[in-house]
């Protein structure tokens, strides 16, 4: 059945153990990591490049903002909530590839001046 964007709100407020922020927390720190190294001539770099610095050393103090932004982008009509590890409504149907696409898509949202 699909989500409704109080479910996923509920979903990103519940606390640990939370397989969905511990999925957004490992793609967070993939995305840095990709970013930390990417092209000096990239579009933004120096700003993408500090932010990625600052959520390398504390990739925590990043999860709920980014959470929250990948929830806005995920589809309400075809995504559902899915049981982990004998927890109902633990996680979200949706793969790693498409959870680190979203973070990238919003990184530059997060860059400050």
């Amino acid at each position: 059945m699909a989500v409704t964007s109080t479910q996923l709100e509920d979903l990103v407020a519940k606390s640990s153990p939370n397989p969905f922020l511990e999925r957004i927390e490992f793609n967070l720190t993939l995305t840095a990591e990709n970013v930390a190294s990417e092209a000096s001539a990239t579009a933004l770099h120096a700003q993408r490049a500090r932010l990625a610095a600052q959520i390398l050393q504390n990739v925590l103090n990043y999860v709920p903002n980014f959470a929250q932004a990948v929830i806005a982008q995920l589809p309400l009509s075809t995504t559902n909530l899915v049981t982990v590890n004998g927890v109902a409504n633990a996680d979200v149907d949706t793969t790693d590839t498409t959870l680190a696409n979203t973070i990238s898509s919003v990184f530059n949202d997060f860059l400050t001046t």
